[in-house]
């Protein structure tokens, strides 16, 4: 399946790139079989293949593996020191924040320092690969987006100063920010003064 989606986008010259195996999948892919509970071997086994067949078609491109829950660190932990384990492979660690489902902090809240825990632990670069808030509070999801863009913005400046102070020498710990649209943004100016790569994951829920 993923050579043949790939295939397709490269027949039609779209050159992705980032490619994301699963979505959110701490308790695993394929239930019950890619159980991360109770069969992380084949779990693993199926994580990996989406990799290789990625890098078949597309040897450039970055495979993203995705959980969710940023501020559940033995959660996420549990799952990424299993995966590595038994020789999971990804080139970046994507996380999904959506604080007012998890009850953490405040709803303009992004937890940067599990972030770079989770960066310097496994030694991969990180993304937030969904952040969102509630469609009628406009204003606490814009400053949710705008946090979330300078906290990865922050592991990537800290980490360039421990490789002699250039942003973006060497490892970039943070990778980027995918917003979860639900039109929240559409009463606020653009350019706050925060810049760096954004994407934008459309939905129609």
């Amino acid at each position: 399946h993923t050579i043949d989606v790939l295939t397709a986008l490269k027949e039609a010259k779209v050159y992705p790139e980032w490619v994301q195996v699963g979505n959110e999948i701490n308790p695993g892919m394929l239930l019950p079989k890619g159980s991360m509970t109770d069969h992380p071997e084949a779990l693993v086994s199926y994580l990996n293949a989406g990799y290789d067949s990625t890098k078949e078609v597309f040897p450039d491109t970055k495979v993203i593996t995705h959980l969710a829950g940023i501020c559940y660190s033995k959660w996420c932990e549990a799952f990424y020191d299993k995966f590595f384990e038994l020789g999971g492979k990804t080139d970046i660690l994507g996380l999904s924040h959506y604080p007012y489902w998890l009850n953490y902090g405040t709803e303009t809240e992004i937890p940067a320092l599990y972030l770079m825990k989770y960066a310097e632990r496994y030694g991969k670069p990180v993304m937030i690969c969904e952040v969102g808030g509630e469609a009628k509070k406009e204003d606490e999801t814009y400053e949710l987006l705008v946090n979330s863009i300078r906290a990865v913005k922050m592991i990537l400046l800290e980490k360039a100063a421990q490789q002699g102070g250039v942003a973006g020498a060497g490892h970039r710990a943070g990778q980027g920010v995918f917003l979860l649209r639900r039109g929240v943004l559409a009463n606020h100016a653009r350019g706050q003064g925060v810049q760096l790569r954004v994407g934008e994951r459309r939905t129609g829920r």
